[in-house]
């Protein structure tokens, strides 16, 4: 069964969702949050795993799309261009 492109869209979301924990966990660390209960070597663990579940599931979703390398490739060239610019 191949799956749907809302399915893969809610489970990215999700993925994404959780990076942005697993970052805001870093944030917090970095902070110095008393609350938290997890030191950097976990937080890094954390976040180098949902970097993977990210990856993962955007090289799915650009399949799914029809999303070419290079167009993502020209695209992400010209938004460094005009990062480099500021």
């Amino acid at each position: 069964m191949r799956e749907s492109s809302v399915y893969r869209a809610i489970i990215t979301i999700e993925e994404l969702e959780e990076l942005g924990q697993a970052l805001t966990k870093y944030v917090r660390y970095m902070l110095y949050d008393n609350t938290l209960r997890k030191d950097r070597i976990e937080i890094q663990e954390m976040i180098l795993e949902e970097v993977a579940d990210v990856e993962i599931c955007l090289d799915k979703f650009k399949k799914l799309m029809c999303i070419e390398e290079c167009d993502l490739d020209a695209i992400k060239q010209f938004k460094e261009n005009r990062l480099n610019q500021m």
